[in-house]
């Protein structure tokens, strides 16, 4: 399944959602906040063996993760997360995560569903248990769900598309991107 095909089972899988529910996929109604992309995932005929919970998937289930500081940061599709960090209101990260190296506990999780105009859609207590954000708000990471297939398919040329990239040297430095191996090439 590729990034389109989800989010057409994330429509499908909020359109069937009525309440928020801690556990919920959307069967029955009950949703929370990874429960959306959980319940899409099956409704796409897909099994979800893993851990049920926004900080198991934001440090298992996304490549490219990555801090929000605006649109240009999100492509459809994307996963975003809102997070707290040690000492703030509201921080609980459950105790299987304290030694992963990332305190941060990321709270909440919605799926980007369009860039312009901005639409975040998560699960979340209002009436309906869905609710769509039109600008950043709280969110600050992203990812790209890693169970989906790349976009560009086959056959398709591959210059058609733009990717991003950080590379950095063991020593932590960044590295230059340069048109030949060689370091007097042309960046």
């Amino acid at each position: 399944m590729n990034a389109k095909e989800f989010l057409e089972y994330v429509n499908k899988n909020a359109a069937r959602i009525n309440r928020y529910e801690n556990g919920g996929d959307g069967t029955g109604g009950k949703c929370d906040c990874i429960g959306l992309i959980i319940g899409a995932w099956r409704l796409a005929g897909n099994k979800w063996p893993w851990t049920h919970g926004s900080n198991y998937a934001a440090r298992n289930r996304v490549n490219n993760f990555r801090t929000v500081n605006g649109t240009g940061d999100l492509h459809p599709g994307d996963l975003v997360f809102k997070g707290r960090m040690p000492g703030s209101e509201g921080y609980s990260l459950p105790t299987k995560y304290k030694s992963s190296g990332d305190l941060t506990d990321y709270y909440h999780v919605g799926v980007v569903m369009s860039v312009a105009p901005l639409l975040i859609m998560h699960c979340t207590s209002v009436e309906g248990g869905i609710k769509k954000d039109g600008s950043i708000g709280k969110w600050r990471y992203a990812g790209e769900l890693n169970l989906l297939e790349s976009d560009t398919g086959g056959g398709e040329n591959m210059n058609e598309y733009l990717y991003r990239a950080m590379v950095v040297a063991g020593s932590g430095k960044t590295v230059n991107m340069r048109k030949d191996a060689d370091k007097n090439a042309k960046v």
